[in-house]
């Protein structure tokens, strides 16, 4: 099982964000070794990771407030990435604008590192932002060495057993849910409403290799 590796389909364009948060650098060098990228965006502090990676990325981007050192934004910039500089008095996250330079380069699968750790406030702006992302037609994932964090729109979705991080999956809704269904788990559902207070769609697991997510709308 290998689930360092994001993305079924190798042909689709692809872009990897490292944003400011915790990394852990073995698991990110596992990322980068098990999927193949076809722009790299450092986002702030995010580039303190790829120097640790020996990773050139396309573009850093942000106002480099916690960059641990600005001589690097000068290294990398002379060896060809691009600078994109914002002002520290902004009405977006770093994280944000590094997404939307990988989404108006054509990008519309994106993996993000970075984007959990002990800023729960940034996190919990991440997951608004990835599901902002999907409603105008952009894949986003937020990964670390213990999660794999994604959005399900309306309709069926399979999910493969060597595709889930660790043991347990769980479906956390953004807004209330009609119709929702599970087949192949441990916990089954069927034709379900779920509202945004519950907590019944967590910690369940797969018992297929192969289970069938499907929902009318939400």
């Amino acid at each position: 099982m290998n689930c360092c590796r994001i993305f079924d389909n190798e042909n689709i364009k692809k872009a990897v964000i490292f944003a400011g948060g915790n990394i852990n650098r073995c698991f990110a060098n596992e990322i980068m070794q098990n999927n193949s990228f076809d722009l790299i965006i450092a986002a702030d502090a995010g580039l303190d990771t790829v120097h640790d990676l020996n990773i050139f990325p396309d573009y850093i981007v942000g106002d480099f407030d916690s960059v641990s050192r600005h001589s690097l934004i000068s290294f990398y910039e002379e060896n060809g990435s691009m600078v994109l500089r914002f002002p520290e008095d902004k009405d977006f996250t770093d994280t944000q604008l590094a997404c939307e330079t990988a989404v108006e380069r054509g990008f519309s699968n994106l993996v993000i590192l970075g984007a959990t750790g002990s800023r729960i406030d940034h996190m919990l702006c991440n997951f608004n932002l990835i599901a902002q992302l999907k409603t105008k037609g952009t894949e986003a994932f937020i990964v670390d060495e213990n999660n794999k964090v994604y959005v399900l729109s309306n309709g069926e979705h399979i999910i493969e057993k060597n595709n889930v991080f660790g043991e347990y999956i769980s479906f956390i809704p953004i807004d209330d849910v009609n119709g929702f269904s599970l087949d192949g788990f441990l916990y089954n559902l069927k034709n379900v409403c779920l509202k945004r207070d519950t907590t019944i769609t967590v910690s369940n697991k797969l018992l297929k290799k192969k289970a069938t997510i499907f929902m009318e709308n939400g």
